[in-house]
């Protein structure tokens, strides 16, 4: 990952909300940059296929489709990122939905900008991790790779069970 930014994309029907999550918090020393803003959750959808954001602040009620229609809509078109949804309300029913569809964090309005680093951080960490299983996974691989293309022109055994043709 290294010194790699990731994308936020905030997502509220309210500037005033989207203007006070810009500067709440400084995101670049937490290794995060703002890529985009919506005010609905269709604009948004449209953006998180368009800048594949690492992380969607949004609101539960906005107008157009709902912050769980949203996540139900971006998870269905295959969006890996992660959600933290920043709501006015504090009701279980969505808390629940949202957690079906896979949000990492539920806050509340007003938003304890301590409450908001801590979250912000730990997703931080769980993208760096991931992003180094991947890089791990795919030299595993390559190595692999090599190995047994080496075994096959060498001529030891043949393995039923290796796509050769995938190699």
């Amino acid at each position: 990952m290294g010194n790699e930014l990731i994308n936020v994309l905030i997502v509220d029907d309210e500037k005033i909300v989207r203007e006070g999550l810009r500067m709440l918090i400084d995101w670049e020393q937490y290794g995060f940059c703002i890529c985009g803003e919506s005010e609905t959750g269709t604009d948004a959808l449209d953006k998180i296929s368009l800048y594949n954001p690492g992380l969607v602040l949004l609101d539960i009620r906005m107008p157009e489709m709902d912050g769980t229609q949203l996540i139900e809509h971006a998870r269905n078109a295959g969006f890996k990122g992660y959600f933290i949804i920043i709501s006015g309300y504090s009701d279980f029913k969505y808390a629940q939905t949202a957690l079906h569809f896979g949000v990492s964090y539920y806050l509340t309005k007003p938003i304890d900008d301590d409450e908001l680093v801590a979250a912000i951080n730990n997703i931080r960490k769980q993208i760096e991790y991931a992003d180094s299983r991947q890089i791990s996974n795919e030299q595993y691989r390559s190595k692999a790779r090599t190995a047994i293309l080496r075994e096959l022109l060498v001529g030891r055994e043949y393995n039923n069970q290796i796509n050769y043709i995938e190699l």
